[in-house]
């Protein structure tokens, strides 16, 4: 009997079969059926599908349990929006997709969802921006579509991602997507605009340098770095060949324990004027404001450029006025939805 030669179509099939999504992840768990895993992928991208509109942009991590003796509640866009407001990121799921426990990955990049998914030896599905999805298996990505179009090229790069230079515009998206909604979890009654107390700006700093961490590329980002001169400023951006680039963080209002007024904002300009002075190496200084006070305080600011009710961009406050090295943000934070709030 003479060796066999397959022909160029069952070559394509065996091919388009080794591709398949479940089939490499049956491989990975062979005490699973390829069926019963295409049927959990199915689920997550109905679900996906029709739950598109209520869950929005916000990020999280589905993980597949074998264990068919767990139960618990299937997953609805409610329970995935309440965990996310308790902080929590990441859903541990049967293959019916029946919540079995919740809990949290501090950092959404790339390799650190790779590594929980090797260290954990399972299946999870990240979702980016509610309807693109990327599959890892035992710590190797596996598979990338867009629930609504499969057959769609994976995502270059995430929306947020920025250069280092972009910094400014980072900072926007950041407050857009996590300061405005409140994830950033600063108000101690929401109601009566009274932020959370103690270290009120640490609450700002360390989600910030997580969000930069993540969203910029080809540099490190540092908290409380020592500089040359006496104070410690907020955060620095440092890129990869170059650029430094420092941010000072103020809040104004009120918390459990202070009040805080615009004596702090022009105190805070003469401190970045200072980095600036004792620290030629930095390209640039900007001060980040996040304001506590009614909105008709806020628009109070001279801006050189804003957008209304949300943010502003200043260059002076009260008698102080930034050099060209420095600049300064100002963010309004929310308390009521956009159909209550005053614009004036």
């Amino acid at each position: 009997m003479g060796k066999y030669i397959y022909s160029t179509d069952i070559n394509v099939k065996i091919d388009k079969v080794c591709k398949d999504c479940a089939v490499q992840l049956m491989l990975d768990f062979p005490e699973q059926s390829v069926d019963e895993i295409d049927e959990f992928l199915k689920l997550v991208i109905h679900f996906l599908k029709d739950n598109f509109a209520n869950i929005g942009a916000q990020e999280c991590i589905l993980v597949l349990d074998f264990d068919k003796t767990k139960t618990g509640p299937i997953v609805s866009s409610q329970i995935v929006l309440d965990e996310i407001k308790n902080d929590n990121n990441l859903i541990k799921v049967n293959g019916t997709l029946q919540v079995l426990e919740s809990g949290r990955i501090d950092n959404l990049s790339n390799l650190e969802v790779s590594r929980y998914s090797k260290k954990n030896d399972c299946i999870l599905i990240q979702i980016h921006n509610g309807l693109d999805i990327s599959i890892y298996s035992k710590g190797m990505l596996t598979d990338q579509k867009n629930v609504r179009n499969p057959l769609a090229k994976p995502p270059v790069n995430n929306r947020f991602n920025r250069t280092a230079d972009d910094y400014k515009i980072s900072l926007i998206d950041f407050y857009k997507e996590k300061v405005r909604t409140n994830l950033t979890k600063h108000w101690f009654k929401e109601s009566q605009r009274i932020l959370r107390g103690g270290q009120t700006e640490e609450i700002f700093q360390l989600a910030l340098v997580q969000w930069f961490s993540e969203h910029l590329s080809m540099v490190k980002v540092y908290a409380k770095p020592k500089k040359l001169s006496a104070d410690e400023t907020d955060i620095e951006i440092v890129k990869h060949g170059g650029n430094n680039y420092l941010l000072e963080l103020k809040w104004l209002g009120k918390n459990e324990n202070s009040d805080y007024t615009l004596s702090k904002i022009t105190s805070a300009m003469h401190q970045v004027e200072n980095y600036l002075e004792s620290d030629q190496v930095v390209l640039e200084a900007t001060l980040v404001v996040y304001d506590g006070r009614i909105i008709e305080e806020f628009n109070k600011f001279i801006s050189i450029e804003e957008e209304t009710g949300n943010w502003k961009q200043i260059k002076e406050c009260e008698t102080m006025e930034l050099s060209s090295r420095a600049t300064a943000y100002v963010f309004h934070l929310i308390n009521q939805p956009a159909s209550k709030r005053k614009s004036a």
